[in-house]
C-alpha cells in the first residue's frame, strides 16, 4: 500500500552533481515550479547549504512521486537527517514552501555524518501512500499546536489502518530542547 523512498541526498538528478548553494537551484526552481511561491526564499540569504540541499531533495522527492502517479500530498511520514541542528530554521523555511499546512508526520534527527561526502548536510527518506490502494482523501493529518512537536506541527498521519507518528522531543516554554 506504500512507496518507500530511501534516503534522498541533494544531488541534481540530471548531472549527478552535489548541490551546495541556492544559486545552483534558482534556475531549476524557475523552470520547474511556480516561482512566485519561492521568490521570498531566494531573495533572502539563508546560512550554509541547508536551504539549497533541502530544496533539491524535496524537489527530487516531488519528481519521484510524480513519476509514480503521486504528489507530495501522498506522503505519510518523513525522516530528516540533519548534520547541524542549528540549521533547522533554514530547513524549515524551505519545508514550509513544499508543505504550507501540517500534513506529514515528521522526525528530525541530528547526525554526525551522512555518508561518504562531508558536504552533504541533509538527507530525507519518506513513505507515501499509493493512490490506488489508499486514496488521498483517506489520509488524515492529525494536527497539534503542542510545542512538543519540534517540526511540522503534525502529530500523526492516519493512512488506512496505520498511523504514522511524528518524532517528539521535550521542549520548554520557549521551544528549547530539554535534555
Amino acid at each position: 500500500d506504500f512507496l518507500f523512498l530511501s534516503g534522498q541526498t541533494p544531488h541534481d538528478p540530471g548531472t549527478g552533481s552535489l548541490i551546495t548553494s541556492l544559486g545552483e537551484v534558482r534556475q531549476k526552481a524557475k523552470d520547474t515550479l511556480d516561482f512566485t511561491m519561492y521568490e521570498s526564499l531566494f531573495d533572502k540569504t539563508l546560512a550554509g547549504p541547508i536551504a539549497a540541499q533541502t530544496f533539491t531533495i524535496l524537489s527530487n522527492i516531488q519528481g519521484i512521486l510524480f513519476e509514480n502517479g503521486m504528489s507530495m500530498d501522498s506522503i505519510c511520514k518523513m525522516n530528516i537527517y540533519l548534520r547541524d541542528g542549528e540549521a533547522i530554521d533554514a530547513l524549515r523555511k524551505v519545508w514550509e514552501r513544499f508543505f504550507p499546512k501540517p500534513s506529514v508526520a515528521c522526525s528530525v534527527v541530528e547526525v554526525s555524518s551522512l555518508g561518504m561526502n562531508p558536504r552533504i548536510q541533509v538527507m530525507i527518506d519518506c513513505m507515501a501512500a499509493l493512490p490506488d490502494r489508499i486514496a488521498p482523501v483517506q489520509l488524515q493529518a492529525i494536527e497539534s499546536e503542542s510545542r512538543q512537536l519540534g517540526f511540522g506541527r503534525c502529530a500523526a498521519v492516519k493512512a488506512g489502518d496505520l498511523i504514522f507518528v511524528s518524532g517528539h522531543i521535550g521542549v520548554d516554554d520557549h521551544g528549547r530542547a530539554i535534555l
